[in-house]
């Protein structure tokens, strides 16, 4: 008899979106809103879970305090150098009309040099201070986990209450518009009749 033979195999495999990504939090925290469920759609940038950030809050509080305290700094060295010149100028006029000592003379340069010296440590202090203030907003930023692609979510992880860090997987994000089939292979050996 002539015809078509019918071809079927079942076969396990599993589905993979195209650019299907594994989301893990940048940083450590409890879990205080999760705002999406498996099989939303979302888009890059999204926010997806929100960590608990009272601590990086209270970290940049801190370092904007440290700020603060150190331009302060910064303007007491400014005016005290400031002072020094002036008092340096006038026991310089002094010494050259035999009026003052050398030796008062280069005291004051050596306070003046040690102002300026206070001048450098405090803009430092500064510099160091924004640096750290940077810092923890950006761990601030990262507080809320943002989708990485635009996808559909699915394997949920996250639970409001959970404690997580960066290797707790959270979400998988892919687009279901086009899917592969990964398909364990199957050989089949057939002995050789004797």
């Amino acid at each position: 008899r002539e015809g078509s033979l019918p071809l079927s195999e079942r076969l396990t495999g599993t589905v993979i979106a195209e650019n299907q990504v594994a989301l893990f939090p940048e940083v450590s925290g409890r879990i205080v809103q999760v705002l999406v469920r498996n099989g939303d759609v979302v888009t890059r940038g999204q926010p997806l879970v929100v960590l608990d950030n009272r601590q990086y809050q209270e970290q940049i509080e801190q370092a904007r305090a440290a700020l603060r305290v150190n331009e302060a700094a910064l303007r007491q060295a400014e005016a005290r150098k400031r002072e020094l010149v002036s008092e340096y100028e006038r026991t310089k006029m002094l010494a050259d009309e035999g009026l003052a000592s050398r030796f008062e003379v280069e005291t004051l340069e050596a306070q003046v040099a040690s102002a300026e010296a206070a001048i450098d440590l405090a803009q430092a202090q500064i510099e160091s201070s924004r640096s750290a203030i940077a810092e923890r907003e950006d761990l601030l930023r990262r507080s809320v986990v943002r989708a990485p692609v635009s996808g559909t979510v699915g394997q949920r992880n996250a639970e409001v209450g959970m404690q997580v860090d960066s290797s707790a997987q959270l979400f998988t994000i892919g687009n279901l518009s086009r899917v592969s089939v990964e398909v364990l292979s199957l050989i089949h050996i057939s002995e050789p009749t004797r």
